[in-house]
């Protein structure tokens, strides 16, 4: 998720927008030699990350998905319109908005965002030069099946091209030629992990960058002819990259790598450079923005530090800055813009407590726990955790992974797998659920839940263990899988309420000698990063 907007109308002039703390729409700007102080709060209640477009000098655009699920637009022409206007359907995706120019007749702005029924909706505003306000059209439906956002390029006057990655994670791409949609959305392959950020270098020259299932960035082409072959840019990243141009035939990409740390590659028109760390502790996607040839500004999110840093719940983040003048990065280290940031669609998922209420074996379990996550087109997160001598009253697992952004228009698979197995190489043990663990989140198969699952399924995961030993009283005793919609999400939770769930587990038959047929009570629990 790029949380933070950011556009430019003169070499001198940086505007960014974002969500504070409390949801409501916040700006700053650069005036060539530094950054306002402090920033200006323009209100409202929003679940998305902004969009900004800018017509020219004191002109300024800025739309949000409100707290409603409506699209919002305000804007700025030497002073900020007094509110919202709301203009209407419900999305769950944060939106994408550009300038259409077409000489001596128009501009527009075009706005796109991804409906409640998945497909994408397009909304028109015309310009006109000669009165104020914008004259919308209704929303257009432009069909498809999607879980990103839009990413979308003008690359000559009237053109419109807009990618989107499909529910099957592959891109996804349409065109409008001045007159007319293209039929369809043409399938330009890949597997996306990340949304898609497409950027223009010309009418015949689009370039699509994501990062793919295994965290490397990805590329892809337009040539005036036909796509490329997909380009493996290398490195290993976790967020959505961002991309620009600081020149004619430029490329300048970002991504975040899986420490934190900013990483930069650039392309000359014939040659990538290396990947060059510029280092940072990043939690989301950065935002950049080229105001002039060679010079690049990036924007940020990142925590702050905790003074409880076992409070799993609550974070606090910050806008940084770094800039580059065509020869050196300023300043040496990243420099704070003092904002306060929200990240929505941030959540914190948890295995809390194991009550083993009867044991599979006669005294006690050696159990086993394995947990995964996957987050719309991301590879599976796994956690496994040991626990010798289960027995008597709850014990708290307190299994806990790292925020993790589920935008509204993905899903989000979350399970547990629970083992008691006393015979085998822990090590070799551990290792094998946590890829069965993986495996069930990575392949999104129909949710597992239920007091009477075990017995459909308790033969089908030792069989997974194949070449492991399940003597005497071994045998599955918990395994519960949900998949959630982002949307969901932001419904099951609030600031102050995560969302709680007690699943209770019958086991399967025990041998002879051990203990009674299993019975464990498992909680789990979502919250909100705030």
């Amino acid at each position: 998720m790029h949380a933070i907007a950011a556009t430019s109308w003169a070499s001198n002039r940086i505007d960014i927008f974002w969500l504070d703390p409390g949801f409501a729409m916040n700006h700053k700007h650069f005036y060539g030699t530094d950054w306002v102080i402090g920033w200006e709060d323009l209100q409202g209640s929003f679940n998305a990350a902004p969009a900004a477009v800018t017509l020219g000098p004191n002109r300024l655009d800025v739309f949000g998905v409100g707290a409603d699920y409506a699209m919002y637009h305000r804007s700025f022409n030497g002073i900020w319109t007094q509110q919202w206007a709301n203009l209407g359907m419900s999305f769950i995706s944060a939106p994408a908005a550009i300038v259409r120019s077409i000489p001596n007749v128009s501009r527009f702005i075009d706005v796109f965002a991804v409906g409640d029924d998945h497909q994408m909706y397009h909304l028109v505003g015309t310009v006109d030069a000669f009165a104020p306000g914008i004259g919308w059209t209704q929303w257009e439906r432009l069909g498809g099946h999607f879980n990103s956002a839009a990413s979308v390029i003008t690359p000559e006057p009237g053109r419109l091209e807009v990618f989107a990655r499909d529910r099957d994670f592959t891109l996804r791409h349409k065109s409008w030629n001045g007159t007319e949609w293209s039929l369809g959305w043409d399938n330009l392959g890949g597997v996306l992990a990340s949304p898609p950020q497409a950027i223009a270098l010309g009418p015949n020259r689009w370039d699509v960058f994501a990062i793919g299932i295994d965290h490397a960035l990805w590329h892809t082409w337009w040539n005036g002819i036909f796509w490329s072959e997909w380009e493996n840019l290398g490195g290993e990243f976790t967020s959505a990259p961002s991309v620009t141009s600081a020149g004619p035939n430029r490329l300048d990409v970002f991504a975040i790598g899986k420490e934190g740390d900013l990483w930069y590659r650039w392309w000359d028109g014939f040659t990538w450079t290396d990947w060059e760390s510029l280092g940072g502790a990043i939690t989301s996607a950065p935002t950049v923005v080229s105001r002039a040839p060679t010079l690049l500004n990036v924007l940020l999110p990142v925590e702050n530090f905790q003074s409880q840093p076992h409070d799993i719940v609550h974070h606090t983040y910050n806008i940084f800055h770094r800039s580059f003048d065509g020869a050196t990065w300023h300043p040496p280290f990243m420099e704070s813009l003092a904002v306060h940031l929200r990240i929505p669609s941030r959540y914190h998922f948890a295995i809390d407590w194991m009550d083993p209420k009867t044991t599979r074996s006669l005294v006690s379990d050696t159990n086993y726990v394995s947990s995964s996550i996957r987050a719309g087109g991301w590879p599976a997160i796994t956690e496994t955790r040991l626990f010798d001598g289960v027995s008597g009253p709850p014990w708290l697992v307190n299994m806990n992974f790292e925020p993790i952004t589920v935008e509204p228009c993905e899903n989000v698979v979350f399970n547990y797998l629970i083992v008691n197995n006393g015979h085998e190489d822990r090590q070799a043990f551990d290792k094998a659920i946590a890829q069965i663990g993986a495996g069930l989140a990575s392949a999104g198969v129909s949710a597992l839940s239920g007091s009477g699952l075990l017995g459909a399924v308790a033969g089908k995961v030792t069989g997974l263990l194949i070449g492991f030993v399940f003597a005497d009283c071994d045998g599955l005793v918990a395994i519960e899988q949900a998949i959630v919609s982002g949307k969901d999400l932001q419904g099951m939770t609030t600031d102050s309420q995560p969302f709680v769930k007690e699943t209770f587990h019958a086991g399967t038959s025990s041998p002879a000698a051990c203990g009674a047929n299993s019975e464990y009570a498992i909680t789990w629990s979502i919250a909100r990063v705030h």
